[in-house]
């Protein structure tokens, strides 16, 4: 009796092993990653943008009204940064065709407007007109060569138009630019990674992490793609850092039944 309980133990032990090698075979792809840091937003007419302070560095949909006085506006006729403001306070009560009429407004008047014509480029972004948003934050960068955030924002344009080639170029551009921000070479690793240029995306993820050693998705992101590769000790060091970092997350218990199978390898 006490041989047949042990033989029964034993076929179910090697059933659960044959289950859950057959469940990562069919898993042996790279998983959907965590999504891309939106659109960067212009606060008072300069470049900076507002970080809202949760696990998934996604960046709040917010403006403040652009304020006159010795700022980049200081050239712009009264009546256009008037139209301009108004348009912002539309935009922050999601009232976005006021915003881009009022917008266009401001332009009219003053066609070299630089913040209006980025504001514009936000609002046709967040109405999916990515077209329209693209025209103009390259006006933008027709006025300043070397404003990262239009680059950043026409490279997101382009990811969502699916032309992931000029995405790279123009987030190539931002890094270029302002090579310590975190979020730009993340969401560059994000393009390469859906063009399947595994490695781009692994150099990118690490120098994300480099620039912000706590950045969670960055590790997900990284681990996923050691995991496609086959480097199963590697992902499960990144996996763990992940969780370290985002120890609140809804997929913790996945991740952590990933690490287990890894392990099992």
């Amino acid at each position: 009796m006490l041989t047949y309980i042990f033989t029964l133990a034993f076929l179910l032990l090697v059933i659960v092993l044959f289950l859950i090698i057959i469940s990562n075979k069919k898993s042996n792809k790279i998983q959907e990653s965590t999504a891309l840091v939106p659109v960067k937003i212009k606060v008072e007419g300069l470049t900076k943008y507002q970080k809202e302070k949760t696990e998934e560095e996604k960046y709040v949909d917010e403006i403040e009204k652009v304020l006159s006085g010795n700022n980049s506006t200081h050239q712009i006729p009264k009546f256009a940064q008037i139209k301009n403001d108004e348009g912002v306070t539309a935009y922050s009560k999601g009232e976005i065709d006021k915003a881009i009429s009022l917008y266009l407004e401001a332009i009219k008047i003053a066609p070299d407007y630089q913040l209006a014509l980025y504001n514009l480029g936000n609002s046709y972004f967040v109405l999916d007109d990515y077209k329209n948003a693209v025209k103009y934050f390259e006006k933008v960068i027709l006025l300043d060569s070397n404003d990262e955030f239009a680059y950043y924002n026409l490279a997101m344009c382009y990811y969502k138009l699916n032309d992931l080639n000029t995405a790279t170029v123009y987030y190539q551009k931002a890094v270029d630019i302002s090579p310590g921000d975190y979020t730009t070479h993340y969401n560059l690793g994000k393009v390469y990674e859906k063009l399947n240029q595994i490695d781009l995306a692994i150099d990118a993820y690490h120098k994300a992490i480099s620039l912000k050693s706590d950045y969670a998705n960055a590790y997900y992101n990284l681990a996923e793609l050691l995991k496609y590769k086959g480097k199963n000790k590697l992902a499960i060091k990144e996996y763990e850092n992940y969780l370290k970092y985002s120890p609140k997350a809804e997929d913790i218990n996945q991740v952590k039944k990933t690490i287990v199978s890894l392990m099992m390898k």
